[in-house]
C-alpha cells in the first residue's frame, strides 16, 4: 500500500462525517489540547477551513466539503470516523425531528417527519450516499460511474491515517490518541445525542427499504471499510517520528479584553514619542478622555503585550501610590510614562480605567490593545527575557471642546428604498436605504460608541426571531441634524422559510437601538424561500 508523503506532521484535520460522534470527539480533543490548539466543531470547504484556521490551530476539526478534484493536504494528517449508514441517517432523521422545534427548523422538521410516515421524496438528496460523494470528490471528477466513484471512495479512504468504526469507538480514540500524544479518555460523554429514536430491528420493513434503496452505493462502501478495518494483514500508517518528537501540547486560546460603557469616552490615543524606541528610552502614552460622571476611587491601568499576547507588563496608579478618591465628570488627558526597557520585537499596550468600590473593582473602560509600537535594540546590547519597567503617571483636567456622541434625540426615520419581496434562506442582500435625522443633534458616534446600520428580523406574529443583526457602516460624517442621506444597509435572511417581518433601524453601541427612542424604523413583510424553490 502506498502512503501519501506529508510535507511535516503535528497538524490535524478531523473529517466529521454527521451523526457519528464527532461533537463528543471534538470536546475530547479540545479537553486534551485546549481551545488555542483545537477549533470547535466547524463546517466549511476543506480549502477555506485550511486558510482560515490553519494558522491559528493545530487541529481542525469540521464538517468537511471538498470540491471535485481536491486532494488532501500534504501538511496535515487526517482522520474520519465510520457509522452504519441506515443506523447513521435513522439517528440524523429523529435528532431532527426530536432535538428541534418547529421554531428552530421548521421545513427541515417537516421534511423529515413526512419522510418518517409517509416517505415523501423531498429529503432524499439530503439522505442519499453522503459517504461515497464525500470520499469520491477527493481527487475525483463528477461524471464517474457508480462502479468508479466506490473505488475511488475506498482508494482515498485508506490514505487517511486513522479510520475508526462507530461501532468500535474506543479503538478509533486509541489511535487518534497515540497520533497526537496524548491519552485516551475511558469513557467518551456524549454530545448532540438523539433524544429518542427507533433502534435498529424497530424499525418497519418500508422504511428500511426506503433507507436501503437510497444509500445502496454507501452500504457497499461501509462493507469494503468494515471488511479492510477487520483484516488481520491490515497495513497500518508508518510511525510518523516528528509527530512524536514534536507532541502536540495543551493550549488554551488568549481572549483580548475589550470593555467600553458609556460612563468615559476617548477622544485620542496617541504614542508621545512615536512607534519606534530603544532600551532605556521614555515611551508616553497619552490618552484624551472625557468623564460623563462623578468616579469614586478612581483607578488607571496600563499592560503591554508582546507579539504571541503574552503580558509583558502591567501596573495601576493605586500600585504607583496614586490615589483619586473623587474624579468629577469632565474631560482629562492621561499620561502614562514607561521606560522602554524591553527585548527587542514588537508590542501592544492598552489601559484600563476602573472604580474600586465596596463590592469589588467596576470596569468603566478597559482595551487591552490601544498602541503599536516595536522595540530596537542595538546589536551589541541585545538580550532577550522581560524586564522590569520603571514607570509614573501624571493626571491633567483639561478644557477640550468634544464633539458629544451619545445621541440624546432620536427624531427621525428610515425609509427603505426598493426593498425585496422575497429572499432565499440564507441569502445575504444589500437593501439601499434613506435616513432623516428631525433631530437637533448630530448622528456620527466615534470608535468606541459607534452608530451602525442593523436590522432585527420578526415573525409573521410579530414576535422577536432576530434581535441582533448584521452592522453596516453609516455614511462618512453621519446624519447631521435636520438632513437627508442615503445608504446601504447588508442583510442576512434567515435560514428557515416563511413570512418574516424585517425592520431596519439604526444602532448605537453599548447605548441604545433608535427605534427605542423615538426614532420611526422601516417594517416590510418578506417571504423566505428554500434554496432553488
Amino acid at each position: 500500500m502506498t502512503f501519501r508523503k506529508k510535507a511535516y506532521s503535528g497538524r490535524l484535520i478531523f473529517d466529521h462525517l454527521p451523526k457519528t460522534a464527532g461533537q463528543a470527539i471534538n470536546a475530547w480533543l479540545i479537553s486534551e489540547l485546549g481551545t488555542g490548539c483545537v477549533t470547535p466543531n466547524l463546517i466549511g470547504e476543506h480549502s477555506d477551513l485550511i486558510r482560515n484556521y490553519g494558522g491559528a490551530y493545530s487541529v481542525i476539526s469540521a464538517h468537511v466539503h471538498f470540491q471535485y478534484g481536491e486532494t488532501l493536504d500534504p501538511r496535515y494528517q487526517y482522520i474520519t470516523l465510520f457509522r452504519d449508514p441506515i443506523d447513521r441517517i435513522v439517528s440524523w432523521l429523529y435528532f431532527v425531528v426530536n432535538n428541534h422545534t418547529d421554531a428552530q427548523l421548521p421545513f427541515l422538521r417537516k421534511a423529515c417527519l413526512e419522510f418518517i410516515n409517509n416517505g415523501d421524496i423531498s429529503l432524499n438528496p439530503r439522505i442519499s450516499n453522503g459517504y461515497v460523494e464525500h470520499f469520491s470528490r477527493i481527487g475525483g471528477i463528477s461524471d464517474e460511474s457508480d462502479e468508479k466513484k466506490i473505488e475511488h471512495a475506498f482508494s482515498v479512504i485508506k490514505q487517511y491515517d486513522v479510520v475508526g468504526l462507530y461501532d468500535n469507538i474506543p479503538g478509533f480514540l486509541s489511535d487518534t490518541a497515540t497520533l497526537i500524544g496524548v491519552s485516551a479518555p475511558e469513557k467518551l460523554k456524549g454530545v448532540n445525542i438523539t433524544k429518542q429514536r427507533p433502534q435498529m430491528n424497530e424499525l418497519s420493513s418500508d422504511m428500511r427499504e426506503r433507507i436501503v434503496a437510497l444509500n445502496r452505493l454507501d452500504i457497499r462502501l461501509f462493507e469494503m471499510v468494515v471488511a479492510w478495518k477487520n483484516s488481520p494483514d491490515v497495513e497500518e500508517p508508518p510511525q510518523n517520528e516528528s509527530l512524536i518528537k514534536y507532541q502536540l501540547t495543551k493550549h488554551e486560546r488568549k481572549h483580548y479584553r475589550n470593555t467600553s460603557t458609556v460612563d468615559l469616552r476617548i477622544s485620542s490615543a496617541t504614542v508621545r514619542e512615536g512607534g519606534e524606541f530603544t532600551p532605556g528610552q521614555l515611551m508616553t502614552f497619552d490618552i484624551d478622555i472625557s468623564l460623563n460622571r462623578e468616579m469614586t476611587n478612581f483607578e488607571i491601568g496600563i499592560h503591554i503585550f508582546d507579539s504571541v499576547g503574552n503580558k509583558a507588563f502591567e501596573t495601576t496608579s493605586t500600585a504607583l501610590g496614586h490615589s483619586y478618591p473623587l474624579m468629577g465628570a469632565g474631560y482629562y488627558r492621561i499620561s502614562h510614562y514607561v521606560i522602554a526597557d524591553l527585548p527587542i520585537g514588537k508590542y501592544t499596550a492598552g489601559l484600563s480605567f476602573s472604580e474600586r468600590l465596596p463590592q469589588g473593582l467596576k470596569d468603566v473602560f478597559w482595551q487591552d490593545v490601544l498602541y503599536g509600537f516595536d522595540v530596537v535594540h542595538p546589536k551589541d546590547n541585545m538580550f532577550s527575557g522581560h524586564s522590569y519597567l520603571p514607570a509614573a503617571l501624571s493626571v491633567a483636567k483639561t478644557k477640550n471642546a468634544l464633539v458629544p456622541t451619545i445621541v440624546s434625540n432620536h427624531a427621525g426615520f428610515l425609509r427603505a428604498i426598493n426593498p425585496p419581496e422575497q429572499l432565499t434562506a440564507g441569502e445575504s442582500t444589500c437593501i439601499k436605504v434613506e435616513v432623516s435625522n428631525s433631530s437637533d443633534c448630530i448622528w456620527q458616534g466615534d470608535t468606541y460608541l459607534p452608530i451602525s446600520f442593523s436590522y432585527h428580523w420578526l415573525k409573521s406574529n410579530g414576535e422577536i426571531f432576530l434581535s441582533n443583526g448584521l452592522r453596516s457602516a453609516i455614511p462618512d460624517g453621519g446624519f447631521k441634524p435636520n438632513t437627508v442621506r442615503t445608504g446601504e444597509l447588508r442583510v442576512e435572511a434567515p435560514n428557515e422559510t416563511g413570512s418574516f417581518i424585517l425592520v431596519l433601524t439604526l444602532v448605537q453601541e453599548s447605548v441604545a437601538w433608535f427605534e427605542e427612542n423615538g426614532f420611526s424604523a422601516a417594517q416590510h413583510t418578506i417571504e423566505i424561500k428554500e434554496p432553488n424553490a
